[in-house]
């Protein structure tokens, strides 16, 4: 303990560091991402990204980015080079269909005039499970068989993908795609070039690496090695410990819970009570074949959320449940669900609790509010109708 407390005291000086003044002058930047606590939300870079690259979007700049990114795409490997040859550049931004979690494929985007097809899986602090890009492969076949296809496998370094037919690319090359077109599209919608500049800071500041930045943080880490590990394991552990005791309560009620992903920042799981009420879909290892409507949990920066995630593939039933939702939270006296994607998927959004609103983040407040938590989602999912 004496030894800790020593560490700590020769931190007493770094807060004068003119190094350490020019590392926060950087992170202190205002970007809006980082206010919303999305910086590293897979879905909230997904439903950017289909933002981005549908032509009838907000951004008015029609096939502009779907078609660079092609481009940029066809620049990587020979077998993208082929599929844009047969897109062409006669495709009609009418023609084009960008779609969210289509079959559970991250973003799917269609050239109906051309016949063409590129399906584009997201991974940003998850990694491939259970065959995914395989079957996603087999989904696409099967449902466009005469279409033209290509597959990407999207990453924040360009990891290669498990399965060969899928081409990698990274955050990296999208940052610097987003970078070298930004100045043509300059005298675009002036909140369009800010949210997309905002976009570009995100990527540049959490995600690549910033020679000189380095550099400081190295000098300043060599100075206080040992102080600064200790104060990272004590926060790293605090931090991460809430969300991990929720999947273990989770667990421990197998009756009235269908866990089948719990992670230090994510839990997926579907009341045992929505389960009686859904025909079977899913067909992943691991998981209830009637679990296609579920609830997400996530950290964002101090606060756990939660989003109802419906991933069925027929859109008229995914609408059914829908209604259903609403019409339950109607009579909960809860806010009605929100659709979060263009295709309804992601919906309903809450915050559960807030990390930073606990005095203390010791064993037994955690376990406590937890279980608070639990409680409540038991209380008043059992009496959510769905069909």
């Amino acid at each position: 303990m004496q030894n800790s407390t020593a560490l700590l005291r020769s931190l007493a000086g770094l807060s004068g560091s003119p190094v350490l003044k020019q590392i926060e002058k950087r992170c202190r930047r205002l970007n809006i991402f980082d206010v919303l606590g999305v910086a590293r939300y897979e879905l909230s870079h997904s439903n950017f990204l289909a933002w981005l690259l549908s032509p009838s979007e907000t951004h008015d700049c029609g096939a502009f980015f779907i078609e660079k990114l092609l481009d940029d795409l066809a620049s990587v490997q020979p077998v993208a080079s082929e599929f844009c040859n047969v897109v062409g550049t006669s495709s009609k931004p009418s023609s084009i269909d960008v779609r969210r979690e289509w079959m559970n494929i991250d973003l799917l985007v269609l050239f109906h005039e051309t016949k063409c097809v590129v399906a584009i899986e997201n991974k940003i602090d998850s990694a491939e499970h259970d065959d995914q890009l395989n079957r996603y492969y087999n989904i696409v076949q099967s449902h466009f068989p005469a279409y033209q296809q290509l597959y990407v496998y999207l990453t924040w370094e360009g990891e290669p993908a498990s399965d060969a037919r899928w081409m990698s690319y990274s955050y990296r090359q999208l940052h610097y795609l987003l970078r070298l077109h930004l100045e043509t599209i300059s005298n675009a919608n002036a909140d369009v070039v800010v949210f997309l500049k905002q976009y570009m800071d995100l990527l540049g500041r959490h995600f690549m690496r910033d020679s000189e930045v380095e550099e400081m943080c190295r000098q300043i880490y060599r100075q206080h090695q040992q102080a600064l590990d200790l104060i990272y394991d004590c926060v790293k552990a605090d931090h991460t410990r809430p969300l991990e005791v929720l999947g273990q309560e989770l667990r421990n009620r197998p009756n009235r819970w269908h866990v089948f992903q719990a992670g230090k920042s994510l839990i997926a799981a579907s009341p045992m009570a929505w389960l009686s009420q859904l025909p079977a879909w899913i067909e992943e290892s691991g998981r209830d074949p009637r679990s296609w409507v579920s609830l997400w949990i996530n950290r964002a920066m101090d606060d756990i959320n939660l989003t109802i995630y419906v991933s069925h593939g027929d859109k008229n039933l995914r609408q059914e449940v829908l209604q259903k939702l609403a019409a339950s939270f109607q009579k909960l006296g809860k806010t009605p669900p929100k659709s979060k994607a263009r295709d309804g998927a992601y919906v309903y959004v809450e915050k559960l609790f807030c990390i930073g609103d606990q005095a203390e983040i010791d064993e037994v407040s955690v376990r406590r509010t937890v279980k608070k938590v639990v409680d409540e989602l038991e209380r008043w999912t059992s009496q959510v109708q769905l069909v």
